[in-house]
């Protein structure tokens, strides 16, 4: 894994938490979190026209988010043009196909043995995680989609309501790797769900690497510092995929409370992706995805 010289995140924020209060959060997922204090939800100040700084440095929405990419991300490099064409059109023409569900197993020894097992062709997994409501399912849709179509291709079920996802749900992309897309942890989740999730993450064998998905616009909750935590705490290598960015109003606020929060010096090195899934007229384009696609490329080692 990447790491600097810091082990936790209890230093870079104000929110001290015990990552071994982790399961109170995903287990027990029904209780109420607190507001966020990291990244708060990010509000247009009244004091300033909409995106005036951003503008007056010629940047507009997308380019705001596009470069917001790259600068959060310099520890990387940046792939050539070629390589991203090449996973880009891997996923434009994957075939995805749904394989199976693994969900509401309560008897410890059945539990284990089906996550140390694998059905079908062994391949690379990567995990989708998040709390209720984060856009996990429709950034796999998102994921799958070419960028000359505005509607997304629909492999995952997608809604607005909280707790949608009711299993782990597993997808075979192109028959190169799996998407395991988790319950959300949080509000309309259940115990069941969250002890699941937590035996996958610590013992699949297949997983190699974690995105944990936080809404732009409401930001990092002690809940979600506590995943980063848990999965520091079990050597679970993972990149943090902020969604819902054409949400955001104030894109200056953003930056500022994203540099205050101080989350690009924790110590495995996350890259930190900005995406949106949906076209709207505050961003009618698809931003962050190709990222997204070569970080999960590299992590499965098809790069």
């Amino acid at each position: 894994m990447r790491h600097r010289t810091s082990n936790h995140i209890h230093s870079l924020v104000s929110v001290k938490v015990s990552s071994l209060k982790v399961k109170n959060i995903i287990e027990n997922c029904a209780e109420k979190i607190a507001k966020p204090t990291a990244i708060p939800s990010v509000k247009r100040s009244k004091k300033l026209s909409k995106n005036e700084n951003v503008r007056s440095l010629g940047l507009d929405s997308v380019e705001f988010w596009s470069s917001l990419n790259v600068s959060s991300n310099l520890e990387y490099g940046q792939p050539t043009k070629k390589k991203i064409n090449h996973v880009n059109h891997f996923f434009n023409s994957a075939a995805v196909t749904y394989e199976w569900s693994e969900s509401h197993l309560s008897d410890e020894a059945f539990l284990t043995s089906a996550i140390s097992s694998s059905k079908g062709k062994v391949l690379p997994e990567i995990a989708f995680l998040g709390r209720s409501n984060a856009g996990k399912s429709t950034l796999l849709n998102s994921l799958i989609t070419s960028f000359k179509k505005n509607d997304l291709n629909v492999a995952a079920r997608m809604s607005n309501k909280p707790g949608f996802t009711e299993a782990l749900n597993f997808y075979n992309i192109g028959d190169k790797f799996r998407l395991v897309d988790t319950p959300g942890y949080g509000y309309k989740s259940t115990d069941n769900q969250g002890h699941f999730t937590m035996h996958y993450l610590t013992r699949r064998q297949e997983l190699v690497r974690c995105y944990l998905l936080i809404p732009a616009n409401h930001g990092i909750l002690p809940s979600d510092l506590l995943v980063m935590n848990s999965l520091m705490d079990i050597g679970r290598p993972f990149e943090i995929v902020f969604t819902k960015i054409d949400k955001v109003k104030d894109l200056n606020k953003f930056r500022e409370v994203l540099d205050e929060s101080k989350i690009k010096e924790l110590a495995t090195l996350p890259r930190l992706i900005f995406t949106n899934s949906l076209l709207s007229r505050r961003c009618p384009k698809r931003v962050g995805v190709d990222h997204l696609r070569y970080s999960i490329f590299e992590s499965c080692k098809l790069t």
